[in-house]
């Protein structure tokens, strides 16, 4: 009894030495690529490229700042003079006093600007974080005046 109580724990104690690999572990490969740097370059250049913007992209892009912020001056007047909102007269008198001879109405805007964002991917984002910040500054604007309006 004593002999095999030596030898199941001689076969415990032992077992994990056997079922080890007598292989060596490969050290971890390091893949240095020479080109490294070419691709760095590559990438800085078609970061470059991609916010390029057509001209007609940048002249459209002009305008839409342009009209956008008159409309913005035109809301937040329209609410300090608390006058009825009408949208469709806003914008159209924000694309006419804009200075703005290209288009004669906001529908005609917004058909160049809908076609633009379609065309120029550069524009479409440009547009929405313009577009965005434009929105976000108006009702801190709006906020603003509400808030001196409430403390008189």
């Amino acid at each position: 009894m004593k002999n095999v109580c030596l030898l199941l724990l001689a076969c415990c104690l032992g077992a994990p030495l056997f079922a080890q690999d007598d292989k060596p572990k490969d050290p971890p490969k390091t893949t240095e690529k020479p080109q490294g740097e070419k691709d760095a370059e590559k990438t800085a250049e078609k970061k470059a490229e991609e916010d390029k913007m057509t001209e007609a992209g940048q002249k459209l892009f002009e305008d839409f700042e342009r009209v956008w912020k008159k409309y913005y001056e035109i809301k937040l007047d329209s609410i300090k003079q608390n006058r009825q909102v009408n949208l469709d007269d806003d914008w159209n008198t924000a694309v006419k006093e804009a200075k703005n001879g290209t288009y004669k109405d906001f529908k005609e805007f917004d058909a160049a600007i809908t076609a633009m964002q379609k065309a120029d991917k550069v524009f479409a984002r440009k547009f929405t974080e313009t577009s965005n910040r434009l929105a976000k500054e108006h009702a801190a604007a709006v906020r603003k005046w509400v808030d001196e309006q409430r403390g008189k």
